[in-house]
């Protein structure tokens, strides 16, 4: 799905591995000008060695892109805390329960996420809200509501986090013009 949005966008090449390949030191993420860390439904923590690999990343000037239905709330131990408020920028702002409400704003687009079981992909029954920590800004925004679905931070590195997985866009058309805005993003000065 992933892949197929970067082929949309046009003039960006991908490469694909675990979070252990990263931990293991068979990838290093400073090769890349864009790291897209794929969490889809992984209720892990990022480990102490993936956390310090991210932030050297991050403190080389790196662009990061992280989603996943528990980024904020997996995140969320006294730990884990410093990491994502210190370098990917955002605090746990609660998980959205009403599954009624799937609808997203942002990049100029409205869009849904499957909240309940469906023959398509999988459920995000509670998306997170992330609360950006200044000078990070909401990006995505839960309607209704208005609650914060996804950050963007520009400094001396960037990251843009989804609290819902990427891959949970329903539709074609909008994963991809969400891609471009966000690739956009790392790309603008």
């Amino acid at each position: 799905i992933r892949g197929k949005a970067l082929q949309a966008t046009g003039g960006y090449s991908f490469v694909s591995c675990s979070d252990e390949a990263i931990e293991n030191g068979f990838v290093r993420l400073t090769d890349y000008p864009i790291v897209d860390l794929i969490l889809g439904a992984d209720r892990r923590p990022f480990s102490n060695t993936l956390q310090q690999q991210i932030t050297s990343y991050c403190q080389r000037g790196g662009n990061l892109m992280l989603s996943g239905s528990y980024i904020g709330s997996n995140m969320n131990s006294p730990t884990a805390l410093g990491f994502t408020e210190n370098i990917l920028k955002y605090s746990f702002g609660g998980s959205m329960s009403n599954s009624t409400s799937g609808e997203i704003y942002g990049a100029n687009t409205r869009f849904s996420i499957p909240r309940t079981a469906n023959e398509q992909t999988y459920a995000v029954p509670a998306p997170d809200c992330l609360t950006p920590i200044a000078p990070a800004y909401s990006a995505f925004v839960y309607s209704p509501g208005n609650y914060s679905a996804g950050i963007a931070y520009k400094g001396a590195y960037r990251t843009f986090v989804l609290g819902f997985p990427f891959e949970s866009i329903q539709r074609v058309k909008e994963r991809a013009r969400i891609m471009s805005a966000i690739l956009g993003f790392f790309g603008s000065k």
